[in-house]
């Protein structure tokens, strides 16, 4: 009777051990997910900064050569 016993309390422990370790794991897998989510929009918003810089510099690209088309066309005239 005291073997039986001893057994029951034993199971008993290792079933209370595989619900710890299955519900860790089961944190993991959600911290997992967040994290990958995280990951995914901050690469999200590194791409639309970097989009957004490049339009700055197209822009200012532009504007600078506008304003020199009309000072490059005075020097032309000056050389011929």
């Amino acid at each position: 009777m005291n073997r039986l016993m001893r057994q029951s309390q034993q199971e008993r422990r290792i079933a209370v051990q595989l619900l710890q370790a299955r519900h860790e794991k089961e944190v993991i897998r959600r911290n997992r997910i967040q994290r990958e989510q995280m990951y995914e929009e901050r690469r999200r918003k590194d791409f639309e900064e970097a989009m957004n810089r490049e339009s700055v510099c197209c822009d200012f690209h532009i504007e600078v050569a506008g304003l020199l088309n009309p000072i490059s066309a005075a020097l032309m005239q000056f050389i011929i």
